[in-house]
């Protein structure tokens, strides 16, 4: 069953790659006379990845850095460099506050990132509307559930006091 959901998912993963990866490098500032090519000749390219080596997303990282090279112009070389902590929240604040902002760094975050603000986490130095958000390298659903006992059946439920609170 993994192997026949491998054969599908491998070919279309690196296709969405490809395709967001491709986006920040084609949209990256160069100088006003400066080409994309010209632009990215000789530069290394940071993919950092918010997880630890060896895990699932580091996997991911490896595999979109291997392949996304191909479609940026100028041919810059890439390294994947992992940036653990907070679920990918210390990654996150170093790309917002620390890298270049000209495209030369990217990052793999993970998903909870994007709640991390919203949720008021205290160690986000950054804004979410903010970052270039541009796509997924593969999609993930996400599940809400309740026993069937609980006083939550439905979003509205959730959304209302006292289950609206945002826990210190």
């Amino acid at each position: 069953m993994m192997q026949r959901y491998f054969k599908w998912a491998l070919p279309r993963l690196l296709l969405a790659a490809t395709v967001a990866f491709s986006s920040v490098a084609m949209t990256a500032a160069p100088a006003a006379a400066q080409s994309v090519a010209d632009f990215y000749r000789g530069k290394q390219i940071i993919l950092m990845v918010g997880s630890n080596p060896g895990g699932g997303y580091d996997a991911i990282a490896r595999l979109v850095a291997r392949h996304v090279v191909n479609h940026i112009p100028g041919n810059p070389g890439i390294i994947v460099q992992n940036t653990p902590g907070g679920g990918s929240l210390t990654m996150t604040n170093r790309i917002y506050r620390v890298a270049p902002q000209d495209g030369t760094v990217l990052g793999l975050v993970q998903r909870g990132v994007l709640l991390a603000q919203l949720t008021k986490q205290p160690s986000v130095q950054f804004e979410t509307s903010k970052i270039n958000w541009i796509g997924s390298v593969l999609p993930e659903l996400s599940l809400v559930v309740a026993w069937n006992t609980a006083p939550v059946k439905t979003v509205q439920d959730l959304m209302a006091p006292p289950f609206n609170t945002v826990l210190p």
